[in-house]
């Protein structure tokens, strides 16, 4: 099964897996860039992770669809992936 397919079949789009992938690999990572083992670890600096605008639009529904957890305390806001988004990742990874 395409990339494409399987995540038409999740519910999330080419540019919402990417991101999610993103999220869960990043350098900012608490296993820094390394496979995440766990939701937990699957979290990311948020100014370090958003390159463009389109980044935003696509985290926001991340947000929305309830596959990621924001939190912004002002400095050094945090993207992290709930238990559903983490189950997408290992989908789709």
């Amino acid at each position: 099964m395409t990339p494409q397919k399987i995540n038409n079949l999740l519910g999330i789009t080419d540019q919402e897996a990417e991101l999610i992938k993103r999220i869960a690999r990043h350098e900012s990572s608490p296993v820094s860039g390394e496979e995440p083992s766990n939701d937990f670890d699957a979290a990311a600096r948020t100014l370090r992770l958003l390159d463009s605008g389109e980044d935003e639009s696509t985290h926001d529904d991340l947000i929305e669809k309830g596959l990621v957890h924001y939190w912004d305390d002002g400095d050094d806001p945090i993207s992290k992936l709930t238990s559903v988004g983490f189950q997408i990742y290992q989908a789709i990874k």
